[in-house]
C-alpha cells in the first residue's frame, strides 16, 4: 500500500495470509488520507500475524523518489 490505508470493513484474513510480506509507506504530511489511518492498518495486519515493512517521508499524498527506491529495494529482496 503506497499512500493508502486498509479498510477493515472489507478485509478479511486467515491463516493462509500470514505468509504474506507486505509493504506500506505514507506520508506525514498527507492531506487526502491521514497517516494515521496507514498506522493503524500496519497495526492491524502485524497484529493478524503478517510481516509487514512500513515506512514514512516527509511528503504528502504521493511518491516521492525515496520512496520509490524503498519500495524497489524491498522488492527486490522479497520477490
Amino acid at each position: 500500500a503506497l499512500s493508502g490505508y486498509v479498510n477493515k470493513d472489507i478485509t478479511t484474513l486467515d491463516a493462509k495470509d500470514k505468509n504474506l510480506l507486505c509493504f506500506s509507506s505514507h506520508g506525514t504530511q498527507d492531506p487526502t488520507l491521514p497517516v494515521q489511518w496507514a498506522r493503524d492498518g500496519v497495526h492491524y495486519l502485524t497484529e493478524n500475524g503478517l510481516t509487514v515493512t512500513y515506512k514514512e517521508y516527509p511528503a504528502g499524498h504521493g511518491i516521492v523518489p525515496e520512496n520509490f527506491q524503498d519500495v524497489l529495494a524491498w522488492m527486490k529482496l522479497n520477490l
